[in-house]
């Protein structure tokens, strides 16, 4: 992914958040269905 925080290979794949302006509309889940932004737009850890 590239956005304007740089370029990186994320392992866990949530960690690609960390390089967001704003986190994706929720309720969002990464490809195994694990929730990592809830309905109201929260992270979830």
């Amino acid at each position: 992914m590239s956005a304007p925080k740089g370029v990186m290979l994320c392992r866990p794949s949530e960690v690609v958040l960390d390089l967001l302006d704003r986190l994706p509309p929720g309720p969002f889940a990464k490809e195994d269905g694990h929730l990592i932004v809830d309905a109201l737009g929260n992270r979830i850890t």
